[in-house]
């Protein structure tokens, strides 16, 4: 039942019912009257949410969730990415390091420093036995052990590779072990007069003779008619 408030000016106010669709009110005499003015109130509880309010905040918050799930997911990619590089920077630092060493050690056992000057130490490097001097062949063993060939120079000789290395004795073109062998052997030629570069072979790109060395006291020997052996070793001039 609805409960309304009857007002009329000549009747005391009276509460009414309605227990139809018809408003009526009693009289004093137990009469059924229709009221000249009635006054309903209405005693409407509060709505709750719809069906379409709750499926929008359902929404609303699978938005927002997913927005933290990527904002996580790019926070973890980041973080794995930076670990990863970090362990990665280790490996490469401790396989450099470990190269280094078995650098050192196979410098120690096959090479010889023959001088230093700016910066630069020259060495004769052991050549592996059974290896032909041909071209190439002086590059890939001062490589071995971490070094460079050394260039004739200066800058724009046709002999010098694309892997030699460029210093302050580079400057006789076609004759790369000259400028060392004055400063070893008093001035003199890598021939017989300087027994401290025999058998050694400098790095020399396109000529026919492949490698240029210094054997028997003969300057320039052809590597290519020559190999290292263990009774009689050959040397490739290097530079660190």
């Amino acid at each position: 039942l609805r409960k309304a408030e009857m007002m009329d000016k000549n009747k005391d106010h009276l509460d009414v019912y309605t227990d139809t669709e018809e408003v009526y009110y009693t009289t004093v005499k137990g009469e059924r009257r229709s009221p000249s003015v009635v006054r309903l109130t209405v005693e409407q509880e509060t709505p709750g949410p719809s069906i379409q309010s709750v499926q929008t905040q359902i929404q609303q918050l699978n938005n927002k969730n997913k927005k933290l799930m990527i904002a996580a997911a790019a926070i973890l990619l980041v973080s794995t990415a930076t670990l990863g590089l970090m362990v990665y920077h280790v490996q490469m630092q401790a396989c450099s390091d470990g190269e280094a060493v078995d650098n050192l050690k196979q410098i120690a056992k096959t090479a010889t420093k023959l001088y230093t000057f700016e910066h630069y130490s020259y060495y004769k490097v052991e050549v592996d036995h059974g290896t032909k001097m041909i071209e190439g062949s002086v590059a890939d063993t001062c490589h071995k052990v971490g070094m460079h060939a050394v260039c004739d120079g200066p800058s724009g000789c046709k002999y010098d590779s694309e892997v030699c290395r460029m210093t302050p004795l580079s400057t006789n073109c076609g004759n790369s072990l000259n400028p060392l062998s004055k400063l070893l052997c008093n001035g003199n030629k890598p021939n017989k007069n300087c027994p401290l570069l025999e058998g050694m072979f400098a790095d020399h790109k396109g000529w026919s003779g492949s490698e240029c060395g210094n054997v028997g006291g003969r300057w320039c020997a052809q590597g290519k008619d020559f190999e290292s052996k263990k009774e009689h070793p050959l040397f490739a001039y290097c530079v660190l």
